[in-house]
Formats: structure tokens, sequence, C-alpha cells
């Protein structure tokens, strides 16, 4: 798309070009005919338009012209809404609409391959990155004192690297790798991210988001993978509480269920298995089938 002889537009990642690939097997020749109209723009990352306002005027563009538009997004936050299904890695709860809208993982450039054996260096992982000073507060006074819990800041020389308390620096995603329980607060600006490595490292997430929408929660159930205490000053009293049965149960559905959405292409045939059950009821999966749990 063109405006006064710029592209406005951005040229088609592969990712996209490979989510077409996929979707070809269903297409149809007619748009009248079609069930969901996948359009030509590619919005994986409103970052990679000129501006987020032009992001906007063109899914309104495409708005006024098709139905059942469905819209992929992995990098960037809409701020409203349209008339399409809009498939999302960043989903604030007051513009997420259920049954409609497909909350989706992060789109991260690899996927590490998950060790046999998992070293735990660390009961709790606490990450602050680039939070507020009194979210950054309210974690050192109710974990500072405790030698399980692992505190990780920015930087204060160079704020795009984590450090720990001593002002070391540490890589955050090897952590990961190394710790039980993660903490993930939406107050800190990677907390999709971090949740993703929590998974990919079957570390169990303590999850505190309730202005956002998980990923799949629709279908998902995130009881089953993951912890939510009611504060921050209940956390290590729940995870002590557990024995170790518990502990590696919540692993092993964490391992089981992650596999689903672990890259784009299984992303794309998760959503695709949702949008199946909102047009095909009788095709629908059950509470089991979603989570890879026994059936009843």
């Amino acid at each position: 798309m063109l405006q006064k002889g710029d592209a406005v537009t951005p040229k088609p990642s592969k990712e996209f070009l490979m989510i077409r690939s996929m979707l070809k097997p269903y297409a149809v020749a007619d748009p009248k005919e079609a069930c969901i109209v996948f359009p030509g723009v590619d919005f994986l990352s409103l970052h990679r338009f000129p501006s987020l306002e032009m992001a906007h005027y063109v899914a309104a563009v495409i708005s006024e012209r098709f139905y059942n538009v469905l819209i992929f997004t992995l990098i960037g936050e809409w701020s409203h809404t349209f008339r399409q299904i809009m498939a999302s890695s960043v989903t604030p709860r007051h513009v997420y609409r259920h049954r409609l809208d497909i909350s989706l993982p992060p789109l991260l450039p690899y996927y590490r391959t998950r060790k046999e054996q998992k070293v735990v260096k660390h009961n709790l992982l606490v990450l602050m990155m680039n939070a507020s000073a009194a979210f950054k507060e309210e974690c050192l006074e109710t974990f500072g004192k405790s030698k399980e819990v692992m505190l990780v800041y920015e930087c204060s020389d160079q704020p795009q690297f984590s450090c720990d308390l001593n002002g070391n620096r540490v890589d955050w995603s090897t952590l990961c790798q190394e710790s039980k329980f993660i903490l993930i607060h939406e107050r800190i600006p990677i907390f999709k991210i971090a949740l993703f490595k929590a998974l990919e490292s079957t570390s169990i997430p303590i999850i505190f988001t309730p202005n956002y929408v998980l990923p799949f929660s629709d279908y998902i159930d995130w009881h089953l993978i993951s912890l939510r205490p009611s504060s921050l000053s209940r956390v290590l009293d729940v995870i002590n509480s557990l024995d170790d049965n518990r502990v590696q149960a919540l692993r092993n559905q964490i391992q089981t269920v992650f596999k689903d959405f672990s890259s784009v292409d299984r992303i794309v045939n998760m959503t695709l298995k949702v949008l199946e059950a909102r047009m095909l009821p009788l095709k629908a999966r059950t509470y089991e089938q979603w989570n890879k749990l026994p059936d009843q």
C-alpha cells in the first residue's frame, strides 16, 4: 500500500509468508465464499509500520472492505480493536473480546531445546528489569532477606543488560533455566517474554497479570501450569507448601502444553484449531483435549 509514493505497509516477512503458505490449502478464490479472510498485509510486527497510527489506519481500511478478517500480531500492542478477529501476543483485558479475539504467545527469535536434566540453583527468580521504583522496593522488602530468592535488576550503567543485587551482570534467560519458580509480573515490560522463557525452561511461573490476557486462556487452563497467589507477600508461603510430587506434576504439564505454541507454525496451528472450534462446534475439542489431560 502506497501513500504519496511512500510505502505505508511493511515488506512481507518470512514468518508472514510461512503463515500464508500454511493457510494456502484452505484458500478459496472468491472472498465472498471465505469463512475467514487473511489479508495480504503483514501485521506480525506493528513496529515495522511507519507509525502505530498508520497500522491502525491500514487495519481500519481492511475492516471497511471485508468481514471476518483475521489479523496476526506477535510484536507490538494495538490501542483499540476493530471489526476483525485480533490474534495478538500483547492483549490488555480492556480491549480483549472473549470468544472473538485470540491471545497469543510472543514471537521469539529462537526456541532453546530443553535440557533433560534441569539443574536448579535458585528456588525463586524475581525479575525486575526496568520496572517502576515502587515495584522494585516492594520486591526487595518482600524477598530481599530470603536466601532462596534471586533478584534481578537492569544494570545501572547499562540498562539493556541485567544484573544481580551486587551489580554483577547476569543472563536472565540462563537464570530461568536454573530456577524452580519464576515471578512473572505485568509491571515488568518483558513479562510476556519472561513467561515464554519460564515455560520453555519448565520453570513454574508465578503469575500476576490482572490487566492482561494470557495466551490461549479461553482454552488452556493456566491453573494447571502456573501458580496465582493473592499477593507478593504470599508467594514464598505458597511455593514452600508444595511437595515434590506437585512440583513435578506442574513441570510435566508445562512441558506437555508448551509444545503447542513453542514456534510460529505451532502458534498458527493452535489458532486454526481455535477458529475451527468456534465455527464448527461439533469439531470442538474438550477441556481434556485442549489441556492434554486423560479423558474423563
